[in-house]
């Protein structure tokens, strides 16, 4: 039984066995026990050997100890939510650091020759990518509000016109024509023909320009 010694005089550390005995098997301790082996487990598993890895959502910065290699998995640990058309950009330090960037999306309507849609993209995407991505793929003919190279920074809206071309040909009857000739060999006011007249055709071809499917010219 352990003893203190103080001015030759020796104390019992634990006077009563019996309290110390109840207090081993009390609830309280046993809890306190494994709440202290639990979190000195967790901080062992989480400090030792993780990763250091800085998460950049716009103005929000955090960091997080983490032994997952996937982005995704990082995400979910640091409770980041993604949704729909945001970006996630992973870059490695060193082995035991990292940062994450995500690039949130933002919604984007399009109008392509009066058929509306609307797309989610980050601003480091195109003109053109949204286009793609609401199913639209213009030719050279279209025109555009905003060059298709620009990228959507600052950008909600995006017009086109679609520009068709549409060639056609129409046949056109030409009347043939009359000519009278005086002969002796007729009395005054008979006629004869001669050669029967026949009508003649002309093939014309045209070109509509069609502007969001309305036409606009003709030549």
């Amino acid at each position: 039984m352990p003893y203190l010694t103080e001015g030759g005089t020796m104390y019992n550390i634990f006077s009563d066995n019996a309290s110390l005995a109840r207090l081993l098997r009390s609830r309280a301790f046993v809890v306190c026990v494994t709440l202290f082996f639990a979190v000195a487990l967790w901080v062992s598993y989480t400090i030792c050997g993780a990763k250091v890895i800085e998460i950049n959502d716009g103005a929000i910065s955090k960091q997080v100890y983490t032994h997952f290699s996937d982005p995704h998995e990082i995400i979910k640990q640091a409770d980041v939510i993604l949704y729909p058309g945001d970006q996630v950009t992973f870059s490695h330090s060193s082995e035991r650091s990292g940062a994450l960037t995500v690039d949130r999306a933002k919604e984007v309507s399009v109008n392509y020759g009066g058929t509306l849609a609307t797309v989610r993209l980050t601003s480091k995407s195109t003109v053109l990518d949204a286009l793609h991505a609401a199913g639209f793929f213009p030719d050279t003919d279209d025109v555009y509000y905003v060059s298709p190279e620009s990228s959507l920074e600052g950008i909600t809206s995006i017009r086109v016109d679609r520009v068709d071309y549409v060639t056609y040909t129409s046949t056109e009857t030409i009347p043939y024509d009359t000519i009278e000739t005086e002969t002796t060999e007729l009395k005054k006011g008979q006629t004869k023909i001669i050669t029967e007249g026949v009508d003649g055709t002309t093939l014309y071809t045209y070109c509509d320009k069609l502007v969001n499917g309305e036409v606009t010219e003709t030549t």
